[in-house]
C-alpha cells in the first residue's frame, strides 16, 4: 500500500499473528476522548478496526499479486480486441462475455485506490519521532498494544486489533510574563521585535490544569497509564514486539 512514512513498504510485507508495542498520537474531543486521523474515537480496552471498503483489516495487496491480475487483464485486452463477431448462441461468443466480465472486474480493481491505497486497521511506530507526528494543540501521546492480523514495516505496523496501555499529555501550559511588551520588544534588536514572545513556564496555575487533564485521561481510559513524562512511558512500554 501506499501511506504514510514509513508504512510505504507493506505491500511487499505478509500478514503475521503477534502482539506489538508502537507509539502514536490522537486529540481529544469535547468529551475528552481520543480520536485518531479518521474521527474514531477509541474506548477503552479492546478497539476492533473496520475498514469502508469492506476489507478484511488490515488489507494491503502484495506487488506480485498486482502483476499477475495485470497480466491477466493485459491478456484478455489482446484477445478481445482481435475477436470477430458471431451469433449470440455461439460458444465462442458466450466465452467470450465470460472474458469482457472478467477484463471489466479486474480492470475496476486494477483502477481502484482502495486496492493499493486502503489503510485500514490501527497504526502505529516503533520510535517517536516528531516529525512523523501532527503535533496540534493539546496532542496525546502513548502507546498502543496491537494483536490479531497485523502488517509489519520497517517504521511502524499495522493491526486489526489494539487497546491503549499508556498516555502521555505531550503539552503544557504557559502564560506571557507580566509586564509591558512592547517595552520588552523595543529593548531588543532587529527581527527579534517581531517574534519575540516571553513566556513563563512551570506556573502553579500551569502545574494544576496539566494534572487536571491528566485525571481526566485516567478516568477515561482506566486501563491505561497516564505517564508525566514522555521519557518514562516510552522507557516503561518500549515498542516493538511482545515476549511470547
Amino acid at each position: 500500500m501506499a501511506g504514510a512514512a514509513g508504512f510505504d513498504d507493506h505491500a511487499h510485507r505478509p500478514l503475521v499473528i503477534g502482539q506489538y508495542y508502537g507509539v502514536r498520537q490522537w486529540a481529544r474531543n469535547e468529551e475528552g476522548k481520543l480520536k485518531g486521523v479518521h474521527a474514531m474515537v477509541w474506548e477503552d480496552g479492546e478497539n476492533v478496526a473496520t475498514c469502508k471498503e469492506a476489507h478484511e483489516v488490515p488489507f494491503s495487496i502484495k506487488e506480485s499479486q498486482l502483476k499477475l491480475m495485470k497480466a491477466e487483464r493485459d491478456e484478455l485486452l489482446r484477445r478481445l480486441g482481435a475477436k470477430i463477431t458471431r451469433p449470440a448462441d455461439d460458444p465462442d461468443e458466450i466465452a467470450s462475455e465470460a472474458a469482457v466480465a472478467r477484463f471489466t472486474e479486474l480492470d475496476r480493481q486494477l483502477n481502484d485506490p482502495a486496492t493499493r491505497d486502503c489503510g485500514c486497521g490501527f497504526w502505529a511506530y516503533w520510535n517517536f519521532d516528531p516529525h512523523e507526528f501532527h503535533l496540534g494543540e493539546k496532542p496525546v501521546v502513548g502507546i498502543v498494544e496491537g494483536y490479531g492480523k497485523t502488517i509489519r514495516g520497517t517504521r511502524g505496523f499495522r493491526c486489526a486489533k489494539a487497546r491503549i496501555v499508556a498516555l502521555h499529555c505531550a503539552y503544557e501550559y504557559v502564560r506571557e510574563i507580566p509586564g509591558n511588551k512592547k517595552q520588552r520588544d523595543e529593548s531588543q534588536p532587529g527581527w527579534h521585535q517581531v517574534f519575540s514572545a516571553d513566556y513563563e513556564q512551570g506556573t502553579a496555575d500551569a502545574i494544576a490544569r496539566l494534572a487536571q487533564d491528566e485525571e481526566e485521561l485516567q478516568r477515561n481510559y482506566p486501563s491505561a497509564k497516564v505517564y508525566s513524562t514522555l521519557e518514562a512511558m516510552m522507557k516503561m512500554h518500549p515498542p516493538g514486539p511482545l515476549p511470547e
